[in-house]
């Protein structure tokens, strides 16, 4: 047992990350070294999860990434809606705003040529 959850959640927290990291690789049309788990997840299904089980900085960091990639708002929306600020009103304009915000923000990695110009 950890302290915010269980194995199973930490299971689960990791293979919608590996998921999110190839649907993001998958988006720019380069490969990847990840093993493809038995059970890829949509981004959606990652997202959501990383949404309710990812700590706050993580969740920020893979939004980051993941609008950086134009993935849709509707992709996107629980991992988006996790990481709006409090009192916000969760709408869809409020959630294009804070997309908006993170994509300038840019990406969290910072490696020549990550990410990549789309083919």
């Amino acid at each position: 047992m950890y302290e915010n959850g269980t194995e199973t959640d930490l299971g689960e927290l990791e293979l919608a990350l590996v998921s999110a990291a190839i649907r993001l690789s998958e988006s720019y049309d380069v490969d990847t070294s990840l093993a493809s788990p038995g059970t890829l997840q949509s981004i959606q299904d990652a997202v959501a999860v990383i949404a309710r089980l990812g700590s706050p900085p993580l969740r920020v960091s893979v939004a980051r990434d993941l609008v950086a990639a134009d993935f849709d708002i509707d992709q996107l929306w629980p991992l988006l809606e996790s990481t709006l600020g409090t009192g916000i009103e969760v709408t869809r304009a409020s959630l294009e705003d804070w997309r908006d915000e993170l994509r300038d923000a840019g990406p969290t990695v910072s490696w020549p040529g990550f990410p990549p110009e789309r083919r």
